[in-house]
């Protein structure tokens, strides 16, 4: 009888504790899947779409991740010939993995010609814009970042804040008589 008593409060205590691990463990994956999922290329904002097709319409989009909590990039795409791009909330690129190099198009003149200069015969394979300038990566695994005035994400950043704020001063003086209950422009 003790046996059978021990053995069912074992069997009691087991169950226990594998319904307090399984929810853990499902809120863990449930989070990891909210943060980064696959969605279809329709989803992607226009300008990621627009580029696409501008620029790897011959490739075919082999997978569009998105993962919202990211702070330099929202949207991944990967294609069938290896390349990736991320993509902004906005749609512009910030970075690109291209293992057979980086189409020449895509990359800024004074990139090309600091790399032709100081590593030639080297192939661009990513390239991401940063604070100070563009990061690139070469064929020989070569990692550098070029400085670029013109390229980066801080006047980027800058660029999109002056639109915003010009679009938001041109619906104002549009529609002037447009005013919220406190009296100020909408």
């Amino acid at each position: 009888m003790k046996h059978w008593i021990l053995f069912i409060a074992l069997l009691s205590g087991m169950t226990a504790t594998a319904t307090t691990i399984s929810p853990t463990a499902r809120d863990e994956r449930t989070a990891a899947e909210t943060k980064s999922r696959t969605i279809h290329f329709e989803a992607l904002p226009d300008a990621a779409r627009s580029f696409i097709h501008d620029f790897y319409a011959q490739e075919r989009v082999m997978r569009v991740r998105t993962d919202p909590t990211a702070k330099l990039f929202t949207y991944r795409v990967r294609f069938t010939n290896g390349d990736e791009i991320f993509f902004s909330r906005s749609g512009e690129w910030t970075e690109m993995e291209c293992p057979k190099g980086v189409p020449a198009q895509l990359v800024p003149q004074e990139v090309k010609d600091y790399v032709k200069s100081k590593y030639p015969g080297r192939t661009i394979t990513a390239i991401g814009l940063e604070n100070n300038g563009i990061s690139v990566s070469l064929s020989d695994h070569t990692e550098l970042t070029v400085p670029s005035e013109t390229d980066n994400l801080r006047t980027r950043m800058q660029k999109k804040q002056e639109d915003k704020t010009m679009k938001k001063e041109m619906k104002d003086e549009k529609h002037p008589h447009h005013r919220d209950h406190h009296g100020m422009s909408r």
